[in-house]
């Protein structure tokens, strides 16, 4: 009786592959991404200290955090907000001339804990329900090497780009994912169906004509050397020891099927 779908061998183990396959490259993908989005992370980062950096060389002058054009060439298109902010809390100079002048602390958006002792130069903000994430960079300003700052330059930019492309990542991901477990368990199904399936079919009819009182049936070839190519030299012996039982049995009988009649 032919097998149906459901209890197909190959279609459990190519299921069994298929979930293997899908939580390992899903593992390993998560760790790739995670690592890509860091890395956007950092690069934006670092491009986002450069007019920091160069106004503490003297390579920039301070009023250049107030020409958008300057800024968005060193940042990126993103920007938002940049502002030179004195050690006193005060605004210098800044992109929004409204915020000249006045405490940092009372700029929109701007958090206290920026300015506090030890904090990070990189922050990652995501304001009350808004759902725009901003990259936030703060870059101390030093008159001399080795004393404090007398000057901060800060920065934000909007995560639109970075973004973009960490979605981009997942989606080029999520191909790959769908295309290479497709690839891989399509080529070890036809494989496991060459090389094991099809010979356990040929030893599987065998078996059901011998079921079917054919005791003269034999696996034939050679079915190779492993565990399943013994199988066929073994049913075989089988099937000879089963047909000779059952010959001599036939014989007994009509033996004493003739003396019976003799009598």
């Amino acid at each position: 009786m032919p097998r149906s779908l459901a209890h197909s061998l190959i279609l459990k183990i190519g299921a069994v592959m298929l979930v293997i396959e899908v939580i390992a490259f899903t593992i390993t993908g998560a760790y790739f991404v995670r690592r890509f989005s860091e890395q956007v992370d950092q690069r934006v980062a670092e491009r986002m200290r450069i007019p920091g950096m160069l106004i503490s060389q003297r390579l920039l002058s301070y009023e250049s955090v107030t020409d958008a054009a300057t800024m968005r060439k060193l940042v990126g298109d993103d920007l938002v907000e940049g502002m030179v902010v004195g050690a006193n809390g005060i605004v210098f100079q800044a992109l929004n001339p409204a915020h000249v002048g006045r405490r940092v602390t009372e700029v929109p958006g701007v958090r206290q804990e920026w300015f506090a002792p030890g904090a990070p130069s990189f922050w990652l903000v995501r304001e009350g329900n808004v759902s725009q994430t901003d990259y936030v960079t703060l870059a101390p300003i030093y008159a001399v090497e080795g004393r404090a700052p007398f000057l901060y330059t800060l920065l934000r930019v909007q995560t639109t780009q970075a973004e973009r492309e960490k979605r981009d990542m997942v989606r080029l991901f999520a191909a790959g994912l769908i295309i290479t477990v497709a690839a891989t368990s399509l080529a070890i199904l036809i494989i496991f169906r060459l090389m094991i399936v099809a010979r356990l079919d040929r030893l599987g009819r065998v078996f059901r004509q011998v079921e079917s009182g054919d005791l003269s049936a034999r696996a034939q070839g050679h079915g190779g050397r492993d565990e399943i190519g013994a199988l066929f030299p073994a049913f075989n012996r089988m099937a000879a020891r089963l047909d000779g039982t059952m010959a001599e049995m036939v014989a007994e009988v009509a033996e004493r099927k003739r003396a019976e009649d003799a009598l």
